[in-house]
């Protein structure tokens, strides 16, 4: 199973944990922020989350479940805060 294949399949499973609405994935290449260490980040306006591509290559799988999971508590704390 690749890395793109265990983020997606945690997302589903976070997703039914926190019972919310699965954000949407997707990734980028932008090296001004994989310099500064940004692997993934949480878009609110979005309701997506976005993933280093370079770093989700590279990454250690149980690393990927963790940033998984790190930046599903973001989503759910954004439904939560707002109402939805």
């Amino acid at each position: 199973m690749t890395n793109y294949e265990v983020a997606m399949n945690i997302f589903k499973i976070a997703s039914k944990v926190l019972e919310i609405e699965a954000p949407d994935i997707d990734f980028y290449v932008n090296d001004s922020l994989d310099t500064k260490g940004i692997n993934s980040m949480f878009l609110k306006e979005e309701y997506k989350i976005v993933f280093s591509q370079d770093w989700l290559e590279k990454a250690e799988w149980l690393e990927v479940i963790a940033v998984c999971f790190h930046e599903s508590r973001y989503a759910f704390q954004y439904i939560f805060i707002n109402g939805n």
